[in-house]
């Protein structure tokens, strides 16, 4: 059964996607940004997953939604660690 937060959250996801494509450039502005763009499409999996769970092979979309969410989390986990562990950059006075 599909919910409607599940294609609400789709259609979030999406509009995020055309963004981040649109302004693709303005996101190396941000240290290791790709494991936190990463962490987005593997959302952006999820989602799909989930809706399309509720049309076909129930278990297995449901094990490769919550495979995506752990390697969403494990993406946003590597990229925290590395931006913590580079230094401080202090600004010239």
């Amino acid at each position: 059964m599909i919910y409607q937060n599940e294609i609400v959250m789709l259609l979030i996801c999406s509009i995020v996607l055309a963004f981040s494509i649109a302004y693709g450039s303005k996101l190396n502005l941000f240290p290791y940004w790709v494991y936190m763009y990463t962490s987005f499409l593997c959302l952006l999996a999820a989602c799909i997953c989930t809706v399309v769970e509720g049309f076909l092979f129930p278990t297995l979309f449901d094990l490769l939604e919550h495979l995506s969410y752990a390697a969403s989390s494990l993406s946003v986990l590597i990229w925290t660690w590395k931006i913590t562990q580079q230094p401080l950059v202090e600004k010239s006075k």
